[in-house]
C-alpha cells in the first residue's frame, strides 16, 4: 500500500459532506418458506482478513498504521491534519510514509483543489527559512490536490529537531500566494514510533 492510499483515509475531510451521504437499501420482502441457513463463519475467520487500523496521537501529529493478516510489516504514515478555528472542516494534510520496506521516506501534501499550475507547494520552518522544501504537484481529484516528493535525510534531521510552527505556501487558482501555518509539535515522537512500527 502506498502513502497516497494511506492518506486517502483523511481525504474525506476535504470533500463536501454532501458527497458522503449514504443511500438506504430497499426493504426486502419476507421469505415465503423457511430455508436452511448456511453455516455461519466463525468471527476469527472473518475478522482475520480485515485490515486492522490503529491511530496514536503524538502532540499535534498522529501515527496511523494498518496491519493485515499474514503480513509482519505494518503500513504506517505520520500525518498532521490542519484545521482553522473559524472553519468547520480541515483545510490541509501533511503525511510522511514509505511505499515499501526499503523505499525512501515520501512527503505528501493534500490541499483543496483551488490551486494554480504550474507551481509547487513549499514547506518552511518559518518565513526566513532558506532551506524550504519544494513539493511538486502530482494530480488533482474532486475535493483535493496531491503534491508529493521524497524527503531528503538532511530535511528529516532538521524536522526532527523542530518543535515550533511551520508554513505551507502555494498559489491558488488566481495565482495569489496562500500561506497555511502548521505545528511541528509531536513530529519527532511520531517519527520515532513510525520507525519502531515499520522495522
Amino acid at each position: 500500500m502506498t502513502i497516497r492510499s494511506l492518506a486517502i483515509f483523511c481525504l474525506v475531510l476535504l470533500v463536501p459532506q454532501a458527497a458522503l451521504a449514504q443511500t438506504k437499501s430497499p426493504p426486502q420482502k419476507p421469505a415465503q418458506a423457511a430455508a436452511p441457513k448456511p453455516p455461519a463463519a466463525s468471527p476469527s475467520a472473518t475478522s482475520s482478513a480485515e485490515p486492522q487500523i490503529t491511530t496514536t496521537a503524538f502532540g499535534d501529529w498522529s501515527l496511523r498504521c494498518q496491519s493485515i493478516a499474514n503480513e509482519t510489516r505494518k503500513n504506517c504514515e505520520v500525518s498532521l491534519t490542519i484545521q482553522r478555528q473559524d472553519e468547520p472542516a480541515p483545510i490541509a494534510k501533511i503525511a510522511l510514509g514509505r511505499p515499501g520496506p526499503s523505499a525512501d521516506l515520501r512527503l505528501l501534501v493534500l490541499l483543496p483543489n483551488n490551486v494554480s499550475f504550474p507551481s509547487t507547494v513549499q514547506i518552511k520552518s518559518d518565513d526566513k527559512d532558506v532551506w524550504s522544501i519544494d513539493v511538486p504537484w502530482e494530480r488533482c481529484i474532486p475535493g483535493a490536490c496531491f503534491a508529493e516528493t521524497t524527503l531528503k535525510d538532511a530535511d528529516l534531521v532538521r524536522w526532527r529537531a523542530l518543535d515550533t510552527t511551520g508554513k505551507i505556501s502555494f498559489k491558488d487558482a488566481q495565482t495569489n500566494e496562500v500561506g497555511i501555518t502548521f505545528s511541528y509539535h509531536g513530529l519527532t515522537q511520531a517519527l520515532e514510533a513510525f520507525d519502531r512500527e515499520t522495522q
